[in-house]
């Protein structure tokens, strides 16, 4: 039996890190960047207009520490902090979200990739379909019958741009 509703679950971290490394050099006429807000805006707009989603919500990372910190103290101590002008973007794209009427969720401690994968298990057991929208190929082992990945074009397990859904048919 088939879930009648379908919520997508959309990783706005990674959307903004892919948007801001995809567009360069996007000023509007003040000198403020607006690259990632440009190519977020643009994937948000895409992802509506193809899918239609009937329930949505948005999720990002919090700053700070996460729980993974304290199990493993140099967890993400080899990658750079966040550069500057994608930090003075984040607001921008949360009036966006916002103006979408997509509720935001980030929580401290936690990344959005915790958040959602949580999230899209309580859902399953709500009789809900999923589809984690995200580029994260760790996302992958969350991958059920019930619930999907709808990556963005970069990111193929299979030569479709459709959502991937796991069936007793053809598994992944």
């Amino acid at each position: 039996m088939q879930p009648e509703r379908t919520v997508y679950l959309i990783d706005g971290t990674a959307y903004i890190h892919r948007a801001y490394h995809a567009i360069q050099g996007l000023t509007n006429s003040s000198g403020l960047p607006t690259n990632a807000v440009f190519g977020f805006t643009r994937m948000l707009i895409k992802l509506m207009a193809e899918r239609a989603p009937e329930y949505a919500a948005m999720f990002f990372d919090a700053r700070g520490p996460t729980f993974r910190h304290s199990i493993f103290p140099s967890y993400k101590a080899n990658r750079p902090p966040m550069p500057a002008d994608m930090a003075l973007q984040i607001p921008y794209i949360k009036e966006i979200t916002a103006g979408y009427r997509l509720p935001i969720f980030e929580l401290a401690g936690y990344e959005a990739d915790d958040l959602i994968g949580t999230l899209a298990r309580r859902l399953e057991q709500e009789g809900f379909a999923v589809v984690m929208v995200t580029g994260d190929k760790d996302f992958v082992q969350l991958v059920t019958i019930p619930t999907g990945a709808f990556p963005p074009s970069f990111f193929r397990l299979r030569a479709s741009s459709k959502a991937y859904r796991i069936t007793r048919s053809h598994p992944l």
